[in-house]
Parts: structure tokens; sequence; C-alpha cells
């Protein structure tokens, strides 16, 4: 345990997870809030929480599939062009109905 404590990639991976996790919930927390000042019932908004829930599910197991046949380099760069279009539609989506 005292190897491990004295780790530096230990701390930062910590921290970096630390982070990643508020980050993710923080956001689930405030979709509803963000959905429903847009005009969106409450029963609706939930709905949202849902779709971003299942994203990162559906996320996760693809990248653990793709992780076994591609290469580490390769698969972030696969990742971070996917980002992409994953973050453009929704903000798209979501100023659309709000400006209509």
């Amino acid at each position: 345990m005292g190897i491990i404590v004295r780790c530096r990639p230990y701390w930062l991976l910590l921290t970096a997870m630390f982070f990643y996790t508020a980050g993710e919930v923080a956001l689930s927390g405030w979709i509803p809030t963000l959905l429903t000042g847009g005009g969106l019932a409450a029963e609706h908004a939930s709905v949202g929480v849902s779709i971003f829930w299942l994203g990162l599910t559906l996320g996760r197991a693809v990248c653990a599939r793709l992780s076994g046949k591609i290469k580490g380099r390769a698969l972030l760069i696969l990742l971070a062009g996917g980002q992409r279009p994953c973050f453009s539609f929704p903000s798209a989506a979501l100023w659309a109905c709000w400006h209509s």
C-alpha cells in the first residue's frame, strides 16, 4: 500500500477520475433543468437524462470492444474525431428547439 501512495501516476489518475465523475454527475443533474428551461415538460426532460446515461453506457461498451482490436493511439484519434458529431448534433437540436 505504501508504494501506491507514493506513486505519482496513481494520484494523477485518481484526480482525473474524480473530476470526470464529478462532471458526469453534475451534467446528468443539470440536464432536466436545461431541458425544462427550454420549454420541455418535466416527464420529457427526464427522458433526456435517460438518453444521456444510455449514450454513456453504449459508448463505453463500444470502446471496450474496440480497445481489443485497435491500438491505443489509433483508438484515441478515432474517439477524438467521433466526439465532434456527438457534441454538434445535440447542440444544434437544442438550439433549434429554443429558436423555433
